[in-house]
């Protein structure tokens, strides 16, 4: 049975899975981020939305401020997959979208083959007139090059997997080709830093690399799904 907020903020089932939430006069949207952007203690709410028009989508947050609850958009920020977490151990949690689609007629941004954006947050979350950094398989030090379909930043998961306080990004590639087999996937590791998410030191993993279990054959789209956590 549908269950509604009586403020229009969100819909779920109560016996189901989750449902498409409306988020006041927006619009629809099937996913939420959350995470603290602005170092207060309380989770902000990232909603990427689909935009005709702009298949790179819309992305706005919702944080609470003295005067209530507030919506601010950042206009330049494009993607429909993301996470928060701090990635230059300043206290404010980043946000990191990934923006997986080629830019075409309809979408003149972005990156053939897919690219991650890092919003740094603040004291009062992102600043939507800040120059967020923009990596792609083209960036320096990212291993592979950005081809069209690859689908790099479909899927994406944070987490400090070297212990030395900045948060780490695993960005996967789903569709990425490897010599004749077609969307076999990776998955590419990028490290935090006190500058920001850097390339430098940056890994690749297919099912062809060293120790990874199985083999890279068309279709098996390794990194449809990834997550950092400690095993």
């Amino acid at each position: 049975r549908p269950s509604s907020d009586p403020n229009g903020y969100g819909t779920t089932r109560a016996n189901g899975p989750l449902s498409n939430y409306r988020v006041g006069e927006l619009g629809t949207t099937y996913d939420v981020i959350a995470g603290d952007l602005s170092g207060d203690g309380a989770a902000e709410r990232v909603y990427p939305f689909s935009v005709d028009g702009d298949s790179g989508g819309a992305v706005d947050y919702y944080r609470w401020t003295t005067s209530g609850y507030k919506f601010t958009e950042l206009p330049n920020a494009d993607g429909l997959s993301g996470s928060i977490a701090d990635i230059n151990g300043d206290g404010y949690g980043d946000l990191v979208l990934g923006d997986s689609s080629d830019p075409n007629s309809d979408k003149p941004g972005g990156h053939k083959g897919g690219q991650i954006t890092v919003w740094y947050g603040g004291p009062n979350g992102p600043d939507p007139a800040q120059t967020p950094t923009v990596i792609h398989q083209d960036s320096a030090n990212v291993p592979g090059s950005g081809e069209t379909d690859d689908g790099f930043g479909m899927f994406l998961s944070t987490g400090d997997i070297n212990g030395d306080k900045f948060a780490d990004v695993a960005v996967a590639a789903p569709g990425e080709d490897l010599g004749t087999a077609k969307e076999a996937g990776s998955v590419t590791v990028l490290f935090g830093s006190a500058s920001g998410m850097k390339t430098s030191g940056s890994k690749s993993y297919t099912q062809d690399t060293a120790g990874v279990p199985g083999t890279a054959e068309s279709w098996d789209r390794f990194g449809s799904a990834v997550d950092l956590t400690d095993i």
